[in-house]
């Protein structure tokens, strides 16, 4: 029997290694520059996002306060914590016990997704636990007591300056992250802001 024949492959040529242009090196220069300018910028536009969550939630929930304090007569506690699942936690979404109250005053119960970066959200009844606020930067605590403050926890320190700087009008010896109706700790990462009472 004659031998098949294997036909021959013909394979592209090799490409030469070509040395890198003056074009080329510009090109990727600016490709870099580019994306130098780019990340930054949308770092800080994603960042305006998460601090205008923030503040609208914060709108939303001191309504929400509100209408229970006017209600009840004593105010909210409510967390997003899965392990807080009773009522006594949900003030503001779940049926209390009480005869005058007349929610939900939220939609649905708080989870943890309502904080841009999936940290917990806890509405505090007794400002007390954040040591007061001093609303007026006369570094004099001017709210004790029962009252409301929501409490976010995860939060980066530029996000928290945003809601701060959103929320605040600025004085020049003004210490932001202790001093007004916001607080932040940088070590927890928590975002204090105060709603109402006290």
């Amino acid at each position: 029997m004659p031998k098949k024949r294997v036909p021959k492959i013909k394979l592209p040529p090799v490409a030469e290694k070509r040395p890198v242009t003056y074009r080329s090196r510009v090109v990727i220069l600016i490709c870099i520059v580019i994306t130098a300018l780019v990340i930054p910028a949308f770092s800080s536009f994603k960042d305006d996002i998460d601090a205008d969550q923030i503040i609208k939630l914060i709108e939303h929930i001191k309504k929400a306060c509100e209408l229970y304090h006017f209600d009840v007569g004593s105010f909210a506690l409510e967390y997003s914590d899965v392990a807080y699942a009773t009522y006594l936690a949900h003030n503001l979404s779940r049926p209390t016990g009480y005869e005058q109250w007349n929610g939900p005053y939220i939609r649905q119960l708080l989870t943890n997704r309502d904080n841009p970066f999936g940290g917990s959200i806890r509405i505090y009844n007794y400002i007390d636990y954040a040591n007061g606020f001093d609303l007026d930067d006369d570094d004099a605590i001017d709210t004790r007591g029962d009252g409301n403050f929501i409490v976010f926890l995860s939060i980066p320190e530029r996000v928290a300056k945003k809601v701060n700087d959103r929320l605040e009008a600025q004085t020049e010896t003004k210490k932001w992250t202790t001093s007004g109706r916001v607080k932040y700790s940088e070590k927890s990462g928590s975002l204090s802001i105060y709603l109402i009472g006290g």
